[in-house]
């Protein structure tokens, strides 16, 4: 294997291959997560947030550039839902950059921070999914995972829902979200 390092690898560096068919073989083996184009971490680096919320940090062209949708969801879980895996998901309210799906300003509460990174608040990340989200299985799979590791529950998600009232779609968004929720429990 020719791994290409300019120093010994410290426990919050990327390690770069010089051919992609060594890349994919440690991807498929569950050695390597890829988390943006083509950049990888080790996956047993992966496990905790504040780690991927540093290896997001370096590819955010602006301290004031807030990750969330997908990406905050990556962040809090390490879930790789099927439309985030090649892009990163910002808002600012003013900027325009290929990488900002949300012009808007955020109120503090939809805000957290995790290792010296500014992004939205689990809730604030489940609203917009619900309303970018094509996928009603992403959506019910991310409620599960922040709802299980306490990071969420279903009250606080339907009072950031009231807390949005003046965004468009909001209202659809939240019908769509206690559908899917009430759909996935009644069939347990």
């Amino acid at each position: 294997m020719s791994i290409t390092q300019s120093k010994e690898p410290a426990s919050h560096e990327e390690i770069n291959f010089k051919d992609a068919n060594e890349r994919q073989c440690l991807i498929k083996d569950g050695l390597l997560l890829p988390y943006f184009q083509y950049h990888c971490i080790p996956s047993d680096l992966a496990k905790y947030p504040n780690v991927r919320a540093h290896y997001i940090k370096k590819h955010i062209p602006r301290s004031d550039y807030i990750p969330g949708l997908y990406t905050a969801i990556w962040i809090y879980t390490g879930l790789s839902l099927p439309a985030s895996s090649q892009s990163i998901y910002l808002i600012h309210p003013t900027h325009s950059h290929h990488l900002i799906y949300s012009h808007r300003r955020l109120d503090k509460k939809c805000l957290t921070n995790l290792n010296s990174l500014a992004l939205t608040s689990p809730e604030c990340s489940l609203v917009d999914l619900c309303i970018y989200a094509r996928s009603d299985e992403d959506i019910f799979t991310a409620f599960e995972v922040l709802r299980t590791n306490n990071m969420c529950s279903y009250d606080s998600v339907l009072d950031h829902f009231i807390d949005e009232r003046k965004r468009i779609k909001i209202k659809a968004a939240e019908n769509r979200f206690i559908k899917i929720v009430h759909s996935h429990y009644n069939e347990s």
